[in-house]
């Protein structure tokens, strides 16, 4: 396993499962579905917007940095794609990114 596919499978994990979850798993009766997983449900608003589209990721210092999106044809039910770090600042500096300037990352 190379570095990019660790870094893109600790993603992923982190995606799907809340940080607490090794803390109550088999310990609360309610399972691990109730804490951050819920509570980022609700105040992200995935109740009146839907579930994201698309994940923006970089480090500061790194020269790339990824754009993810659920695709369930991928193993892990996500899709990376690395991008140069000063593209994905240009989107943070004009206040956000369309749907369409994310999918045709996708497409290079």
């Amino acid at each position: 396993m190379n570095h990019e596919t660790l870094w893109q499978t600790k993603l992923a994990a982190r995606l799907h499962d809340p940080a607490e979850k090794a803390l109550v798993l088999l310990r609360d009766p309610v399972g691990h579905e109730n804490g951050t997983s819920r509570a980022l449900t609700r105040l992200l608003g995935y109740a009146t917007h839907g579930q994201p589209r698309y994940a923006v990721v970089w480090q500061e210092g790194q020269g790339t940095g990824y754009v993810i999106k659920p695709d369930a044809s991928q193993p892990q039910g996500i899709r990376v794609q690395s991008v140069p770090v000063q593209k994905l600042q240009a989107f943070e500096a004009a206040g956000q990114a369309s749907a369409a300037q994310l999918e045709a990352l996708f497409r290079v």
